[in-house]
């Protein structure tokens, strides 16, 4: 009766997309493991990879933590764990497409606005006074609007030099698209 009700419910997956639903393990045998353990050993097996499937398909995410920098006033930044050759990703960072840089607009706010209500609280007329700090970490050009903002395990901490010791490069891995260099931004 088990087997018959977990294929039931498991077949739901192909119509319902429910993050739930999307949880259960493949194979019925392993609930009593996910009851005694918890969710996230329901696909254990299938994280755990040979040396030759992580090398053609993984990424390091460890390569940098986080910590104080030694430079007066620098406050935090992103430190090597280990040797970074030339060449190597010191960290995967995806992008988030910001589609108009004045999203990073500040405006003051108007004067004599009740606190409860948001609507037109900020003073539009008197222009921006300021930008996010967040457009530091953000690549654009200066004839676009289009803002690529990376995010990742310690990124957000790599800060700027005069010198710089590390270069951002487009990924050739399968799930980049590298037809999108080629296309019009507005596209």
């Amino acid at each position: 009766m088990f087997d018959g009700m977990f294929d039931l419910v498991h077949s739901l997956k192909s119509i319902w997309s429910s993050p739930v639903l999307m949880a259960l393990p493949e194979d019925p045998s392993t609930v009593d493991d996910v009851l005694d353990k918890g969710v996230q050993y329901a696909h254990y097996n299938r994280s755990i990879q040979s040396t030759e499937w992580l090398k053609e398909r993984g990424t390091c995410v460890d390569n940098i933590r986080p910590g104080q920098s030694t430079i007066r006033q620098a406050g935090r930044g992103a430190f090597a764990r280990r040797k970074i050759r030339e060449g190597d990703i010191i960290a995967p960072a995806p992008l988030i497409h910001i589609p108009h840089r004045h999203m990073f607009d500040i405006f003051r706010e108007k004067e004599h606005q009740h606190p409860y209500f948001f609507d037109n609280q900020r003073d539009n007329a008197a222009g921006p006074i300021h930008k996010q700090l967040l457009l530091n970490y953000c690549f654009s050009h200066a004839e676009i609007d289009i803002l690529l903002c990376p995010y990742g395990v310690g990124t957000g901490l790599i800060n700027h030099s005069k010198n710089p010791n590390a270069k951002i490069v487009w990924s050739e891995k399968s799930t980049a698209h590298p037809e999108w260099l080629n296309m019009d931004p507005m596209e």
